[in-house]
């Protein structure tokens, strides 16, 4: 499993207010905000071009890597490993990327 949305890896680089984005004659604007109380991370985009606007929302539920961890041995793998790289590198607090191993028990 590669998720890049446990929390040790999404909330030490979140960025509320991101850069306004133009390309190909469409200008895109994303605020986020972080949900405490359901641990999610809510993305609001705008879309424009010329006087044409289009919003939408994001939503992604964070999970701590442990509560991932419980949830694929509860769902029966065993022999879990956890990994911060493709090199097999320890996955640390700040790690982008959470690659998680198993095998179904």
């Amino acid at each position: 499993m590669d998720y890049g949305f446990v929390a040790e890896s999404v909330l030490p680089h979140l960025t509320l207010e991101e850069e306004t984005m133009s390309f190909g004659g469409v200008e895109a604007s994303s605020v986020n905000v972080y949900d405490t109380a359901r641990s999610r991370l809510i993305t609001h985009f705008m879309f424009r071009r010329g006087n044409e606007e289009h919003h939408g929302t994001s939503v992604q539920h964070v999970y701590t890597a442990a509560e991932v961890t419980r949830m694929v041995v509860a769902s029966g793998f065993a022999d879990v490993e956890r990994f911060g790289d493709l090199d097999r590198g320890p996955f640390e607090f700040g790690n982008p990327r959470f690659l998680l191993v198993a095998r179904r028990a």
